[in-house]
């Protein structure tokens, strides 16, 4: 090849790199990783979310469902996703006590991430079958004290917000419930409607359709405060002095993605949330809305590890493999 050849060649790829790189973001859609099963409060939450940000950025958002293992799952393939800014992982408090309860986690949570936004904070409620015998916190721990170990508990999978807070609940109690792990708070649902199991911790939005047509009994919110949707239920922590477990959930990118794209996403992801439409129907079901900025959520990140140390070491819970 002559130098004029070679010339005109390079002079091609450097303006097909210049092309490339001047290309907007995003100019594909985009994909958050839930790791929880399709159904349940947090999903629900995320896909409410996610429908609004594809309105207002013009590309689609597409979620991917891919529970287990307290979001471990999830969030493994999500830390080892190409990061270009188009995959993003929904996290949520499990993301907290994880490092405490699995002796090889497949990620590092404060390396393997970008933090983008905490998006809001949420209640968890307390719930039954409404064909259950048990009426009240009081009624469920007396059952239990009766009779360790009879008595069973449903949970999204080992380290997740409903694992935990009957961890801590448990802790709190001096009872002994039997622990039944599934792939999401949908599935333990349907097995609490069943009858296959005692009683179930999950998202107000979750358990709010149930209540609401009798099918399940709601005995008691997780968070320190009422709910103002159902401000007569009592709190947990009314009967179980120093109980508290509020939900929250976020967004997280792969390490390494560029700041002024994790930027970018956290201003738009802020905006969508803080649309009076989408905002109206997240705070109907509980939520409050956040909308926090990457520095601000990493923060918060390193603050519910170290709480979360304390309640793992607290409840007493030996890490898995």
């Amino acid at each position: 090849m002559g130098i004029l050849s070679k010339s005109l060649a390079l002079a091609a790829l450097l303006t097909l790199h210049g092309f490339a790189a001047a290309q907007p973001f995003p100019n594909k859609g985009l994909k958050i990783i839930v790791p929880v099963a399709v159904g349940g409060g947090a999903d629900q939450m995320t896909r409410a979310m996610a429908n609004g940000l594809a309105a207002r950025i013009g590309q689609s958002v597409v979620i991917e469902n891919k529970g287990g293992a307290g979001g471990t799952v999830g969030m493994e393939q999500g830390a080892r996703a190409l990061a270009d800014g188009y995959t993003l992982t929904m996290v949520y408090q499990s993301l907290g006590p994880n490092p405490y309860l699995y002796t090889k986690l497949p990620f590092d949570t404060l390396k393997d991430f970008a933090p983008v936004t905490q998006m809001v904070n949420y209640q968890l409620v307390m719930v039954v079958n409404a064909g259950s015998p048990y009426n009240s916190v009081s009624d469920l721990i007396a059952a239990a004290k009766a009779k360790p170990g009879a008595l069973t508990f449903g949970s999204s999978g080992a380290g997740g917000a409903s694992h935990l807070a009957m961890e801590l609940f448990q802790s709190k109690t001096g009872t002994k419930l039997v622990h039944v792990p599934y792939k999401g708070n949908a599935p333990a649902m349907t097995d609490l409607l069943g009858g296959q199991i005692t009683v179930i911790v999950d998202a107000l939005a979750g358990v709010a359709p149930f209540v609401q047509s009798g099918k399940v009994r709601a005995l008691g919110v997780a968070s320190a405060n009422r709910s103002v949707l159902m401000p007569n239920l009592q709190t947990i922590g009314e009967t179980v002095p120093g109980y508290d477990m509020p939900g929250w959930l976020g967004l997280v990118a792969p390490a390494g993605t560029p700041p002024d794209r994790v930027a970018w996403l956290q201003k738009e992801i802020a905006a969508t949330l803080n649309d009076p439409a989408i905002k109206a129907r997240l705070t109907q079901t509980g939520n409050e809305i956040v909308a926090s900025t990457p520095h601000q959520f990493a923060q918060f990140i390193r603050s519910e590890l170290k709480n979360y140390e304390v309640i793992v070491r607290e409840a007493g819970i030996k890490p898995g493999n």
